[in-house]
């Protein structure tokens, strides 16, 4: 997809072979770490999130990324794989939840790219979602429940 950006944010374990399987690819971008106070401004330019998590079998899965919740919170629909505690919260009114496989990331790459219509509904619910998911109310239930006599 040679017309759309691709930005990536953070660092981790992947990131020398993720450079690597990049290199030469012009429309791909490292951001590298981003300082917190700087993110908003990468959300806001965006039009979609990856979260391409790796789906593998261990005792200990990822519960929900928190840059999921300040993508959402910022207007900006996800496209995941259903990795941890992501499938647990995800609604398809805020973007698309998919197998581990790069075809499918990328069916709905394109989906979004080609239909803007599509793109824009699901923006429009994302901050509705991360504001009712992600309230400071469901904070209080939560901490209420595990601290309670």
């Amino acid at each position: 997809m040679p017309k759309v950006t691709f930005a990536i944010a953070g660092s981790g374990p992947e990131e020398e072979r993720v450079r690597r399987d990049s290199n030469g690819i012009e429309n791909v971008s490292f951001l590298g770490k981003v300082n917190n106070f700087e993110l908003k401004k990468y959300y806001s330019a965006a039009d979609v999130m990856l979260i391409p998590s790796q789906i593998i079998k261990q005792t200990y899965e990822e519960g929900i990324p928190r840059v999921m919740i300040e993508g959402l919170s910022c207007g900006l629909p996800v496209i995941s794989t259903k990795s941890g505690g992501i499938p647990d919260i995800f609604s398809e009114e805020i973007g698309y939840l998919v197998e581990d496989n790069e075809k499918r990331i990328m069916e709905k790459i394109q989906l979004l790219y080609k239909n803007r219509k599509i793109l824009m509904q699901k923006a429009k619910q994302c901050r509705r979602f991360a504001t009712k998911i992600f309230s400071v109310d469901n904070v209080r239930v939560i901490d209420r429940s595990l601290y309670a006599d």
